[in-house]
């Protein structure tokens, strides 16, 4: 078969020598807490298992990552968990009637295409930015400054891989889509708070793609060396139009930056003099603010522990009332539902299953209440109780927050990879 040579496009030969770069782990759990459609919290445990390429079964996580074991952080997890472009390709719905699923593309911060790859009947694997990040290391070395979508979490697969030479390279992760990262991760990886970003959003690729998918309709059916040639000459056109506009925008962003320092220099001035503040205490708040987060990945145990004993009282108080229901269900005369053997029968299974779950609760209660350190049992008027079930609900409020935030950028990322941003849709 014919083939067609582009210098813009590796040869899968040198993408697939990544495929294995990552070692994969063995079967895992891990424990989370989900918010279900109708607000109630679930712990949810996710089985991933990871084949050489990192494809792993469960809810949004990073491929080729290890989700343990000095992989991914407890911060990061958060970030890639939420990451809609790194599900497992059965969630993604790739379309696997397609060899080549997608391209994966590296850009400049003036726009010009570096190198690209061919997602072959897959979703985003890791081996495509391994291999496209090894390339650009030989081409262009020395010190970088790389935006990708998952960087905070990929610098640690890039960390186990074979590529050397990036030990001065600093990972952010583009300015849009990086706030569907936590804020504890924002702080190090958002080009907002990376020293040296200066006014770059690391979103090239997405201005890239939005030029390059008026191609996707002439390439869908076309030959490989056809497919490859129309997308190589759309990519010397599109760099060619950004090469006879770069001095305009090199322009342009030089008149913006200094836009910016006369229109806020004066303001900033004002502030230092009536606060009493310094330039550098902006990065002392950052740092503080870091420090914190650092201190809230996990909850205090106390209040863990108080919250769960408030649930159990609860619940033992919920499965009391049934029983009792239950009990009296059985001093009545026979009704239409209870009438005959059977329904006895039935009315006595209920009874007992009822009766076997309140001393469950009751097991689960007074086990807390050992945890607790002993004392008085709690009740609805106990101030422990009150303040626990505040804590309760603030929980939930966060929780269904953090829910929303994560479906409201997910809407935004669909309708600009649909073309429909801004259009009311």
């Amino acid at each position: 078969m014919q083939t067609f040579s582009s210098n813009y496009v590796l040869d899968r030969e040198e993408v697939e020598a990544f495929a294995n770069e990552v070692a994969s782990n063995s079967q895992k759990k891990s424990w989370r807490t989900v918010m279900e459609e109708d607000g109630e919290e679930e712990i949810a445990v996710t089985t991933e298992k990871e084949g050489n390429e990192g494809e792993i079964e469960g809810q949004w996580v990073v491929k080729n990552a290890e989700i343990g074991g000095g992989g991914v952080d407890g911060v990061t997890s958060v970030c890639v968990e939420r990451w809609k472009a790194n599900a497992d390709d059965s969630k993604k719905g790739m379309l696997n009637c397609f060899e080549e699923s997608g391209i994966f593309v590296a850009c400049c911060r003036h726009g010009f295409i570096l190198i690209a790859c061919d997602m072959v009947a897959s979703g985003e694997l890791a081996k495509y930015p391994l291999a496209v990040l090894s390339h650009v290391s030989r081409k262009i070395p020395g010190k970088k400054m790389i935006g990708y979508d998952i960087g905070c979490a990929f610098k640690k697969t890039v960390a186990r891989s074979s590529i050397t030479g990036l030990e001065d390279v600093q990972w952010v992760v583009p300015a849009m889509h990086g706030y569907a990262h936590n804020r504890h991760c924002q702080l190090s990886h958002h080009p907002k708070y990376v020293l040296g970003a200066g006014l770059e959003d690391f979103e090239t690729c997405e201005r890239t793609f939005s030029f390059t998918n008026h191609c996707a309709a002439v390439t869908r059916l076309a030959m490989p060396f056809h497919r490859l040639q129309t997308i190589d000459a759309q990519f010397r056109q599109y760099d060619a139009d950004k090469y006879a506009s770069l001095g305009s925008f090199i322009l342009n962003n030089y008149k913006q930056a200094l836009n910016i320092v006369e229109e806020y220099g004066d303001i900033f001035s004002q502030l230092y003099n009536l606060e009493h503040i310094k330039s550098r205490d902006f990065e002392k708040w950052n740092a503080e603010e870091e420090a914190y987060l650092s201190g809230l990945k996990k909850e205090p145990e106390e209040e863990t522990l108080a919250i769960a004993y408030a649930e159990a009282l609860d619940k033992w108080q919920a499965t009391k009332a049934e029983h009792e229901a239950e009990h009296s269900r059985l001093n009545l005369p026979p009704t239409d539902s209870t009438s005959g053997d059977l329904g006895k029968r039935r009315v006595k299974q209920t009874y007992k299953a009822v009766y076997e779950k309140v001393g469950q609760c009751l097991e689960l209660v007074c086990e807390l209440e050992a945890q607790l350190g002993g004392g008085p049992r709690w009740t609805v008027e106990t101030e422990e109780y009150i303040k626990a079930k505040e804590l309760l609900r603030t929980r939930k409020y966060r929780l269904a927050l953090d829910h929303l935030e994560s479906l409201v950028v997910q809407r935004l990322f669909e309708l600009q990879k649909g073309h429909l941003a801004s259009t009311g849709k």
